[in-house]
């Protein structure tokens, strides 16, 4: 899968984008210093938002889609996104309080389906290729989404990006 994202998207090869790892744990950050995109954490002084573990070691591709595979005038999109030659999993990472998340869903409700729209269009995913979305706050472990109004927006995901939509801050591969 890594060769038909770096073919639909060649920038990430001369952009840094995509990095891959066979860590049995690691941790993904948002910085906020320019040109504000996502890492995999390499130091201690970068904060982890988002966790990762990869028990049997193989390897998994970290690629940054903010400011890497789009830029800023690129219509809305996702921060990163992880797979392996199974599972493609694009995360939204927010840090919002619990009285802003609902409006910050709704947005990241909306950048990882558009996110997710325009792989398909350019091909990226073999039909057997499992696809998650996961909206991270900050803090929160992973769950499928749960509440009614959750639960209907995540079964109108899937019905329209094929894709199964989750929250939480971690992914296991």
């Amino acid at each position: 899968m890594k060769q038909s994202v770096e073919s639909a998207f060649p920038q990430v090869l001369a952009g840094n984008c995509l990095e891959s790892t066979t860590q049995p744990q690691f941790e993904l950050f948002d910085s906020q210093v320019p040109p504000q995109r996502c890492y995999i954490k390499h130091s201690d002084e970068q904060e982890g938002h988002f966790s990762v573990t990869n028990d049997s070691q193989k390897t998994i591709h970290f690629l940054a889609i903010d400011k890497c595979v789009f830029g800023d005038d690129a219509e809305t999109h996702c921060d990163c996104a992880l797979f392996d030659e199974n599972v493609f999993c694009f995360i939204e990472i927010k840090d919002a309080g619990k009285r802003t998340r609902k409006e910050h869903r709704r947005k990241a409700y909306q950048q990882l389906k558009s996110t997710i729209l325009v792989f398909r269009f350019r091909e990226v995913f073999r039909e057997e290729t499992q696809v998650e979305a996961i909206i991270s706050f900050v803090s929160k472990s992973s769950y499928p989404v749960r509440t009614s109004s959750s639960a209907d927006a995540a079964l109108m995901f899937e019905l329209e990006c094929n894709a199964q939509l989750m929250e939480g801050n971690q992914k296991e591969f």
